[in-house]
C-alpha cells in the first residue's frame, strides 16, 4: 500500500488554512523564541566545576503543550526554539554531556502534552494531572542521568571543548 502523498499535501494545506490553526502555530513559535531568549538569564548554581541553570524560559514551551497538546509543544520547543537554548549555552564549554542533557527537556514537554491531550479527550486517569505525571518522567530523567550522562563523560573532552570535564 503506497502512501499518496498529494492527499498529504492536501490535508496540510487545509489545515494551514484554518485560520485557528495558524494562529496556535503561529503564537507556540513566538513563545518558543521568547523562552529561548528567557533562559540566557537562567539561575545558575555552582558545584565545584559543575553548574546547574535553572531556565525560566522553559515555562512557555510547557504552558503551550498544556493548552494546546504535545504537537504544539513541539513546534514551540523544536522550531521556536524553546528547549534548545542549551545547545547554545553548553555546547562550546561542555563535552559530550551535552548530547544527554538538552534532548530531555523537549521530551518533557512532548511528555505532558501528550497526557494533556488525553485529558482533553476525556481519558481520564490518575497520570493525567500535571504533577503526577512529573513523577515517572524525574524517575525516567534520573535513571538518565545516574547511568548515560556519567557514561558519557568517557568520551571527553570533546574536540569542540578541550577543557571539557572528564570524570562526574
Amino acid at each position: 500500500m503506497g502512501m499518496d502523498v498529494t492527499a498529504i499535501h492536501r490535508y496540510i494545506g487545509a489545515k494551514l488554512k484554518d485560520k485557528k490553526t495558524l494562529y496556535k502555530i503561529s503564537i507556540s513559535i513566538i513563545l518558543g523564541l521568547i523562552g529561548f531568549s528567557i533562559n540566557f538569564l537562567s539561575i545558575n548554581f555552582y558545584f565545584t566545576v559543575f553548574k546547574a541553570s535553572f531556565m525560566l524560559g522553559l515555562v512557555l514551551p510547557m504552558v503551550v503543550t498544556l493548552a494546546w497538546g504535545w504537537r504544539y509543544g513541539l513546534l514551540s520547543a523544536t522550531i521556536g526554539l524553546g528547549c534548545q537554548s542549551g545547545w547554545f549555552m553548553w555546547l562550546k564549554t561542555s563535552g559530550w554531556e551535552t548530547f544527554v542533557s538538552v534532548p530531555p527537556f523537549t521530551l518533557w514537554v512532548v511528555w505532558h502534552g501528550w497526557f494533556a491531550d488525553r485529558l482533553r479527550k476525556g481519558k481520564l486517569t490518575l497520570l493525567n494531572k500535571p504533577y503526577l505525571v512529573e513523577i515517572p518522567f524525574r524517575i525516567f530523567n534520573t535513571i538518565i542521568l545516574y547511568t548515560l550522562f556519567r557514561w558519557v563523560f568517557q568520551f571527553n573532552p570533546a574536540p569542540w571543548a578541550p577543557e571539557g570535564i572528564c570524570q562526574v
